[in-house]
């Protein structure tokens, strides 16, 4: 189930005797705030005509819309696709995460994110993603759930047949920071990985 944010307003003062609202939006799962400026729905302080008061009582009606039509944009997974939306390719993005986000520049970090979007690779495939799926195609719940099945399975393509508990582990996190990456930058909605539990290693100290 997606999370919807809870909304709090903030009155800001503006001239002629009028305020608006800044709304925030705080998502209580990703720790995530959020603030929209609603400069164009002003409100009278001390309405004292019948006009003032008619005025005040629609921008509220438009306000209380505003809030729904944005949670409700949530629930629907628009609210933080950009313009490109679906176009926003998921390799594109993690090769973005590896060289820029990640410090990807290191030899250790480059390989182990070299090993994870190779297995990624193939289980897209295998799943029948394609070979260049979009973010948005890649953040479901489905998706993440399989993929941590996938890395418990026996492949040919795997070395050895079978990944380790401590490989299956890293290279599900690994997909899983892209994703919050990709959150954080509003490019997909808030990511479905945080409801499937990485594969669990024996070793605590593994990571």
């Amino acid at each position: 189930m997606i999370e919807t944010p809870s909304v709090s307003k903030t009155k800001i003062n503006a001239p002629n005797g009028q305020f608006y609202y800044r709304l925030c939006l705080y998502w209580k799962e990703a720790n995530r705030k959020e603030y929209q400026q609603l400069s164009e729905l002003r409100l009278h302080k001390r309405p004292s005509t019948l006009s003032e008061k008619k005025t005040n009582e629609e921008v509220k009606i438009k306000i209380d819309a505003r809030i729904e039509a944005i949670k409700r944009s949530v629930v629907d997974g628009k609210y933080f696709i950009k313009r490109n939306g679906d176009k926003n390719q998921f390799f594109d993005f993690f090769d973005n995460v590896v060289t820029r986000i990640r410090g990807g520049k290191e030899d250790n970090t480059k390989s182990s994110y070299t090993s994870t979007r190779r297995a990624l690779k193939l289980f897209f495939k295998d799943y029948g993603l394609g070979n260049d799926p979009s973010l948005n195609a890649v953040n479901t719940k489905d998706v993440a759930r399989e993929f941590k099945v996938f890395l418990n399975s026996s492949n040919d393509a795997f070395r050895g047949g079978k990944y380790s508990q401590s490989t299956q582990n890293s290279y599900y996190t690994r997909f899983a920071i892209t994703l919050n990456d990709a959150f954080e930058r509003k490019l997909i909605n808030y990511p479905q990985t945080k409801y499937v539990e990485a594969p669990k290693v024996d070793d605590p100290n593994i990571t």
